[in-house]
């Protein structure tokens, strides 16, 4: 018997399709709704087992779907380490087994919603979920496409509509433009969100209660994970109720202590309150309808209903902002089952025991694209596309081959893997291979290399391949604090994100295979409040064994350059290794490298240094600032270079013997502390310890000699009187203006040039031109400014930004990754001779 499963961020739930029907199964006189907690110690305890008190425990996880993917993701109970496919997998078990015993018969295979916007990774991490749960084969289908399914049964499949379906749980939702033709279901756009649900209108009320608090007691509450876990239950209490009431009290008591007092949060939440706190999320909610129908073209008035459906789908707001999208009926789907009986019938089709022949027709909402070695993009599969679908083959040659990235996505496209030259052979003509990418029905991709020659196939796994259990690596266990595994790079705009992201639920999330802290490195601006704020969550006791805040400067690895100077190179994408997501306001980096490391090279090029010296510069900050790590990184992408398996290199001589020198293999030991220094280690050891990416930074005198004759008060004030003369009859802010104004902005111009210059690292010689072009004006950003005067930090912002933006976006953009770093760290060990950077 094939059964349903609704697997929810919040909720889960089963079902079965039976006497013609879609039927949920209950456990005896349980709840047909099962919470997705799970409580983990000596004996996990699943869903509506667990008491209601044990919310503010540690080891109750929530949410775990949301984490699906996540490499290093882990949380650590009673010493134990578990995955989210471990998590997810001790839910659908449970699910199994409740199934099981009601219908009195083995389950393997089963039905489970996913969101529409799960990538790859994350459909490929939930399949594995289900199959440890103990099901041999595991169907996916999109949430809302199981809406629709359930909503055409309900109908007989005896509708003609065109409809939005909306789904939305607690962490995500999904959106579906769906036509519906009697027995034929057909999905034709999609869209949504893995990071925006009836969670995040719960943080907005804690967030406001936070505040609250703080204006009237000056006492902080959002470090304290207890704390705001307390208030987390108290807001989606409060939501729930100003569903159906017009105001609702929210009282917490003993929520901290002021001296010998007790304090306790008491106050009161209209509907209309919560409404302006919630509403940039509904507005969100909002944004895709007309994306859909232009996708689809379609009008907005040829829709016949936007139906809702999940939690979410409750708040009052969201229908009447739905509502002002256009004359089209909203309605509130009350069956809050709605996806999980779509499981069911789904079911019922894949075994044909539903007594009409129904068509489902699906897609998927994430494109598919390829960027080559040369820097161009090649869209693979398009978003909308029917699935399954198998794109067009791409030949593979040596023009192409170095390396492919494989990126998936909507709006934002996230790297799924890279595919090097050494994962396979091109041992004859240009032309003897393809590439073939298809996406299955489940949104699952595969790649296969096809020779075109012999015709046989290889399927390719994306993915890399750490060296973490080399027994090299013990050799570090009494001074693993030491040597600390990197988190992916990863930079959020907001220091509070950083150790958000950190933390779930009150536990630290990255440790590593070795059941060691992962540690964080942060922009240098961030780091002083990034070593702060942790040092409140480890006296928080959030981080299991560790007391010491005085640890949080090991957890916290500070960055060579700030936010602001990253962001710059990352947004105009002057290295491909860096990728900005706007929707997250985040910077990654696309391979295990340091995001300080990839900047430094930029820079290091920037200021004409050729390829080979910028590489070893970037070989000396990499050893100083990540050590072993660095080396552990270079060794496992020489292995792949190879085209070897890591599973060969358990000896750490084989290994070290990568770096061909034994002398160097002696001096990577020495300075990695494996063995005491010689004075040739001690040499390379002071070096690497000295090296800092150094960076001509202009200062104010040198912006005094640039504006020079060029850019004064007395020209600028004869601008102006120019320009009011000009413009005589319309009302000017600047018709009073005075030379002595003309100064100050001058000054505050010659401030914000050096400020700026140090954002986007520019050199001197490049400093003139910006000069050069700030006087020509030809973008005419100068003149708007004036016109639009209001005050000098304004003016001299709308006319500098704009500059320096537009000056960066053409410069020189350059290629890093790991393998090209190999060689400069044999020759760093093999010739301890300074090599200086520039500036030093």
């Amino acid at each position: 018997m094939l059964i349903g499963i609704d697997f929810g961020t919040y909720d889960s739930g089963i079902a079965v399709f039976t006497h013609n029907m879609p039927q949920v199964i209950k456990s005896g006189a349980k709840d047909m709704i099962i919470s997705s907690r799970v409580a983990l110690g000596k004996q996990p305890i699943i869903g509506n087992d667990i008491p209601k008190y044990t919310f503010t425990k540690r080891h109750v996880i929530k949410s775990i779907k949301r984490h699906l993917g996540e490499q290093n993701y882990r949380i650590m109970i009673d010493d134990k380490f578990y995955k989210p496919v471990e998590i997810a997998a001790l839910i659908l078990k449970d699910l199994k087994e409740t199934a099981e015993f009601e219908l009195g018969e083995s389950i393997t295979e089963t039905v489970i919603t996913v969101p529409v916007m799960f990538n790859d990774v994350q459909r490929k991490a939930l399949k594995q979920a289900a199959t440890i749960a103990g099901f041999e084969k595991v169907n996916l289908i999109n949430e809302s496409t199981a809406i629709a399914l359930a909503y055409a049964e309900q109908k007989k499949f005896q509708a003609n509509e065109l409809n939005i379906f909306y789904s939305i749980g607690a962490g995500m939702y999904d959106v579906s433009l769906v036509e519906i033709n009697n027995d034929v279901i057909e999905v034709v756009a999609s869209s949504g969100s893995n990071c925006l649900g009836s969670d995040d209108f719960d943080d907005r009320i804690v967030e406001w209660l936070v505040q609250d608090f703080y204006s009237k007691h000056a006492i902080d509450l959002s470090n304290d994970s207890n704390v705001i876990k307390r208030l987390t239950v108290a807001a989606e209490n409060a939501k729930i109720e100003l569903s159906e009431k017009e105001e609702t009290n929210i009282k917490v008591v003993a929520v901290t202590n002021n001296g010998n007092q007790s304090l306790d949060i008491d106050t009161c939440l209209s509907r209309s309150h919560f409404n302006t706190l919630v509403a940039s999320l509904i507005n969100e909610l909002k944004q895709p309808i007309e994306r859909l129908c232009k996708d689809a073209s379609y009008l907005i008035s040829e829709v016949d209903n936007i139906l809702l459906a999940g939690g979410g789908s409750q708040v009052p707001l969201i229908k009447e902002t739905l509502i002002t999208s256009g004359n089209t009926n909203v309605t509130v789907i009350d069956d809050q089952v709605m996806a999980l009986k779509g499981t069911a019938i789904q079911a019922a089709i894949l075994t044909n025991t539903l007594n009409k022949d129904i068509t489902v027709i699906d897609i998927t909402a994430m494109s598919v694209v390829l960027e080559q070695s040369n820097g161009s993009f090649v869209k693979l599969i398009s978003s909308n596309t029917i699935i399954p679908n198998v794109a067009p083959k791409i030949v593979i040659n040596k023009k192409n081959v170095e390396q492919l990235t494989f990126l998936q996505g909507a709006n934002q496209l996230n790297v799924l893997g890279v595919l090097n030259s050494v994962d396979f052979f091109l041992d004859l003509d240009e032309n003897q291979y393809e590439l073939e990418v298809s996406v299955d029905r489940n949104g699952i991709i595969s790649i296969r290399l096809i020779n075109t020659i012999n015709s046989t196939e290889n399927l390719i796994f994306l993915g890399d391949n750490e060296l973490e259990n080399l027994t090299l690596f013990s050799e570090f266990d009494e001074e693993k604090e030491k040597y600390f595994n990197k988190v992916p790079g990863k930079y959020f705009a907001n220091v509070h994100e950083v150790i958000n992201d950190a933390f779930d639920e009150g536990q630290f999330r990255y440790w590593d295979s070795k059941g060691c802290l992962m540690q964080i490195e942060v922009p240098f601006d961030q780091y002083t409040q990034a070593i702060e704020l942790m040092s409140e969550r480890i006296k928080n006791g959030d981080i299991p064994s560790i007391d010491n805040i005085d640890f949080a400067k090991k957890i916290i690895a500070k960055g060579f350059f700030s936010y602001d100077q990253v962001f710059h190179l990352a947004v105009n994408g002057n290295i491909d290794l860096i990728k900005y997501n706007e929707v997250e306001e985040t910077i990654s980096a696309k391979q295990n490298i340091s995001i300080s490391l990839a900047v430094a090279y930029v820079i290091s090029r920037w200021y004409g240094t050729d390829k080979e010296k910028a590489l070893l510069n970037t070989a000396y900050l990499g050893l100083k600032a990540d050590g072993f790590n660095f080396v552990k990184d270079l060794l496992s992408a020489e292995i792949r270079q190879l085209g070897l398996s890591t599973n060969l290199f358990s000896d750490s001589k084989l290994a070290f013997s990568l770096l061909e020198d034994a002398d160097s293999v002696k001096v990577l030991k020495e300075i990695l502390g494996l063995s005491s220094l010689s004075p040739r280690g001690m040499e390379l050891r002071c070096q690497i310890m000295k090296k800092v990416p150094s960076v001509d930074y202009i200062d104010i005198d040198d912006v005094a000699i640039l504006f020079k004759g060029r850019i004064s008060a007395a020209i600028l004030y004869d601008r102006l009187k120019k320009a009011n003369e000009h413009f005589g009859g319309i009302p000017s802010p600047l018709k009073q203006f005075t030379l002595t104004d003309a100064e100050f902005i001058i000054e505050v111009a010659r401030e914000q040039f050096v400020n700026l210059a140090r954002e986007y690292f520019i050199l001197p010689i490049e400093a003139r031109q910006l000069v050069t072009d700030l006087v020509r004006d030809q973008s005419g950003h100068l003149a708007r400014a004036l016109y639009q005067y209001t005050d000098p930090w304004t003016l001299c912002n709308a006319v500098l930004t704009p500059l320096f933006d537009d000056f960066s976006k053409h410069r020189c953009a350059y290629t890093l990754s790991l393998n090209m770093m190999f060689k400069a760290l044999q020759k760093v060990l093999s010739d301890t001779s300074d090599i200086e950077l520039i500036g030093n």
